[in-house]
């Protein structure tokens, strides 16, 4: 029997299988008979194509379905009536088997041109991998090369780190040793190699009699810390105790004690700078008392919850600041500053100088790096006219702009309505730049000038002051 000959398709316009489906009216077996193959030719067979075909074959299932639904409901009904949907049915299976063909076909002519599509391209892939290979060893060796060369000193076969060229040859220079440079590269690395050598050598030269120097610097302060005994620092505070009958009696000046020496050692530095100067004056026969008020506990915590805001740490303020709020509660209708009141931060500890029934206190200011003077009994005149053009009413830090804009200092805000004076900025050492410079003068008027006012100057102009009362 001779093969079966595909017949020839008439070019006609791509329609939908489901339509095509619909539109046919011989699709029973025996008007198949001798019908062409349904399988596609192989330049029609395309995914799109392909899917469409199991699209037809699930709208013919559910069509089949519903047929034999429809067949059982009429069971019981004579068979000639149940003809028309037997062939119904018959029709929608063979249009099934018929979809079933061109959608399996249609796969295997795709993976027919895949495998053709794969080993065209497999040449392609083993040259780009090839390439990449290639490309990846060749970095890695101009890496290593690199590595080796480094930065134009070399590296040794035995794995020695050289000096740089420029520097062997200055140095080479120096010791009079060979610089004309070799015709190989081999004499050229002995050359560098003797010369690391050398250097190596005086290197370790060095090194040895530093250590020995160490050792020697070692010994003498091991016999000078058993020369003194283990327990200095026990011995001075016995020293201390047997002395103080002896000051009490004599009552010598600057005699320090235990307490006093801790409060010191916890003033800031403008204060420590203000306490000193003002000490130096009561030594010299000046009538005035100089103290340090405020509890050594207090400083402390203070100086220890500084710390951890420095080392980031977040510590409950409210516990430690609990005593110096309680002296601010409720002084009467504050106005509105322009900063926050937390800036107004003061140190537990502050000097005071007695002069007599009146005495001054200054304060340092942490947030604002300023010193704050006040009296007892309070007199703002008393300060504000010590020194011509210095009330104590502008702020001298003019960098607080910088963390609160439109700053304007506030003297309620303060511990008893305490103002920075210029004058003891001065006196505690501090020294501030002007927001803007200021043009030069043609004269100077040295009386208004209080820059320049030491702690004797202030002292003498308060003593004035209450001699004129």
């Amino acid at each position: 029997m001779p093969p079966r000959k595909r017949a020839a398709s008439a070019p006609s316009e791509p329609t939908s299988p489901v339509a095509a489906h619909r539109t046919t009216t011989s699709l029973d077996v025996p008007s198949r008979v001798g019908a062409p193959s349904p399988a596609p030719n192989a330049e029609d067979a395309t995914p799109e194509s392909t899917e469409a075909q199991f699209e037809l074959i699930q709208e013919l299932t559910q069509e089949l379905r519903e047929n034999v639904a429809q067949l059982v409901e009429e069971g019981t009904k004579t068979s000639d009536a149940r003809k028309p949907t037997v062939e119904t049915c018959m029709k929608t299976l063979a249009s099934v088997r018929t979809a079933q063909r061109r959608a399996l076909m249609g796969l295997e002519y795709l993976k027919a041109g895949t495998r053709r599509r794969d080993k065209e391209t497999d040449p392609a892939r083993v040259r780009a991998a090839t390439v990449a290979y290639e490309t990846a060893w060749r970095e890695s060796a101009l890496k290593r090369h690199a590595d080796a060369e480094g930065s134009g000193g070399g590296v040794s076969a035995g794995g020695i780190e050289l000096m740089e060229l420029k520097e062997y040859e200055a140095d080479a220079k120096r010791r009079g040793l060979p610089t004309k440079k070799p015709r190989d590269e081999y004499e050229l690395m002995t050359r560098r190699l003797a010369h690391e050598l050398i250097v190596r050598r005086e290197m370790v030269e060095e090194q040895n009699a530093l250590k020995a120097e160490l050792a020697a610097l070692q010994q003498q302060v091991a016999e000078k810390k058993k020369l003194l005994g283990g327990s200095l620092e026990a011995t001075m505070t016995n020293v201390r105790k047997s002395a103080e009958p002896l000051r009490r009696m004599f009552d010598l000046a600057y005699a320090s004690t235990e307490d006093l020496d801790a409060r010191i050692g916890l003033l800031p530095v403008p204060l420590h700078v203000l306490y000193a100067q003002l000490k130096h004056l009561q030594q010299n026969e000046e009538e005035i008392k100089v103290e340090l008020v405020g509890r050594i506990d207090d400083a402390q915590n203070f100086k220890q919850k500084k710390a951890s805001e420095e080392e980031g740490e977040l510590v409950d303020e409210g516990a430690e600041n609990n005593r110096r709020s309680k002296k601010r509660k409720a002084r009467g209708g504050r106005q509105a500053a322009s900063a926050s009141s937390s800036l107004y931060e003061e140190h537990p500890l502050r000097v005071e100088v007695g002069f007599g029934a009146t005495k001054v206190f200054f304060t340092y200011l942490t947030k604002l790096h300023v010193v704050v003077v006040s009296s007892k009994p309070e007199d703002e005149k008393f300060l504000g006219e010590l020194f011509p053009d210095d009330d104590g009413s502008e702020m001298p830090n003019h960098a607080v702009a910088v963390v609160a804009p439109n700053f304007t200092f506030d003297a309620s805000c303060a511990p008893s309505n305490a103002k920075p004076y210029k004058w003891a900025q001065n006196l505690a050492g501090l020294s501030f730049l002007p927001p803007f410079p200021a043009p030069i003068p043609d004269t100077i008027d040295a009386g208004k000038v209080s820059a320049k006012a030491n702690a004797e100057e202030v002292v003498r102009a308060i003593r004035e002051k209450l001699d004129a009362r």
